[in-house]
């Protein structure tokens, strides 16, 4: 919920500085927001800062017009439709997001990806809830 007005803010207002962020998303929302929080939320959510201003990084904006859904497989598969020719680049953001990801993706096992689709392995069937989430964060 908090990445939604996050995302709100940035793209309807030119946000300069995290403090200035913060403010806004108080007048939005009745929760408190802190510093850390709202740093470990602009990672997740690809937001950048370009010429001052912080934006949606590119990638995450193209990631959102090349899924085309997110389904659970159980026990312990999430599968990815994306436009064809799609998917290598969707699984690369995702491989990406495991190597810098600091343990918050360390319940995916692997990912497999073909032309339109992606298999993703989740290591324990506990976790596949919790991926979903994580995955449609990451690209949608």
């Amino acid at each position: 919920m908090l990445e939604k007005y996050i995302l709100e803010v940035i793209n309807t207002n030119e946000v300069t500085s995290q403090s200035e962020l913060l403010e806004k998303l108080k007048q939005a929302i009745p929760e408190e927001v802190d510093q850390p929080t709202l740093s470990r939320k602009l990672k997740k959510l690809g937001v950048v800062k370009e010429n001052g201003i912080y934006k949606q990084s590119n990638k995450k904006v193209l990631a959102k017009q090349l899924v085309k859904s997110l389904v659970l497989a159980e026990p312990n598969m999430v599968i990815i439709k994306t436009l064809p020719g799609a998917a290598n680049a969707i699984a690369i953001i995702i491989d990406n997001a495991l190597e810098e990801g600091g343990g918050e993706f360390s319940q995916i096992a692997g990912t497999v990806a073909g032309d339109d689709t992606i298999f993703i392995a989740v290591t324990s069937p506990k976790y596949l809830l919790e991926v979903k989430e994580q995955l449609n964060s990451l690209l949608m």
